[in-house]
């Protein structure tokens, strides 16, 4: 079998929790646009992350928008 791709490199520094601020935030398989699209995490659903730039790492393999993050709990029933 192929090797799995290296990880990204500057996503090794200490789990901030987040929580996201989009309705569905869209999690990719690489901190990029380009990546494609794993799966989703809710508005308001709380999150570990390490941030590097505009992508945040969930896991391996698991990068969101680091913009869609708040450090704050939204308010229900409101997303922006």
């Amino acid at each position: 079998p192929a090797p799995a791709p290296a990880e990204p490199t500057g996503f090794d520094g200490a789990k901030v929790p987040k929580f996201v601020k989009a309705y569905a935030l869209n999690v990719r398989t690489g901190p990029g646009k380009d990546f494609p699209v794993k799966r989703h995490v809710k508005y308001g659903e709380k999150v570990e992350v390490v941030i590097n730039g505009e992508w945040a790492k969930l896991a391996d393999g698991e990068y969101v928008s680091a913009n869609r993050l708040s450090d704050t709990e939204p308010k229900k029933g409101r997303y922006k």
